[in-house]
């Protein structure tokens, strides 16, 4: 069973990895795990959608092959620590494009952290998340297809109670336009996102 989610959540929602990310974000243990727990689901659907075309897959499958060989996970403190903003901010555009500040500014509201911590959170995450990717793809050989069927497997795997909690936040990645987040949360409901998001 791949559970990209559980081993990311595994790596950075407990111990010793929530203690440093909380700390390196500058926000609360139990803040940090909750933005956890929407951004990295978050991410896998965005990238199970972008990967839904060919050009996408196979786009996602470059990516992985010349930057994200697996190699950060054995330097996770770091990575963490020292996140590479550039690469950071790169593959954030490329999962959510315009979109950006609309997520930052939902995860926000929903986690109680601030945008700075947000911003900073999403960019240590993104090539945390490729890297245990690209290790994935490395060790089972996968192809631009067999990736986009690991996306699509782990994207659906998302359990009834959480997708409840992250629906508003799909349905707004998932609608087409440039990423202005007012008008979308006028249609989602400020007030129904805070709720479904609250435990």
């Amino acid at each position: 069973m791949d559970q990209i989610v559980t081993q990311l959540m595994n790596m950075l929602g407990k111990g010793d990895g929530l203690s440093q990310l909380s700390r390196s974000i500058g926000g609360s243990k139990r803040a940090t795990k909750s933005a956890l727990e929407m951004v990295l689901p978050s991410m896998i659907h965005a990238m199970n959608r972008n990967t839904n075309s060919r050009e996408g897959a196979a786009s996602l499958l470059g990516a992985l092959e010349r930057d994200h060989d697996g190699s950060i996970l054995e330097r996770l403190g770091d990575a963490i620590a020292s996140p590479n903003e550039s690469a950071g901010m790169g593959i954030l555009g490329h999962l959510f494009g315009g979109k950006t500040r609309g997520v930052e500014s939902s995860i926000g509201r929903a986690s109680g952290l601030n945008s700075g911590q947000i911003t900073r959170l999403l960019i240590t995450l993104a090539p945390i998340v490729l890297g245990l990717l690209g290790k994935m793809k490395g060790q089972r050989k996968l192809d631009s297809g067999a990736l986009s069927d690991l996306l699509g497997r782990e994207d659906s795997r998302t359990s009834s109670r959480k997708r409840k909690r992250l629906s508003p936040l799909m349905q707004f990645l998932d609608q087409d336009g440039d990423g202005d987040v007012t008008g979308e949360v006028i249609k989602i409901g400020t007030g129904l996102l805070g709720r479904l998001f609250r435990r």
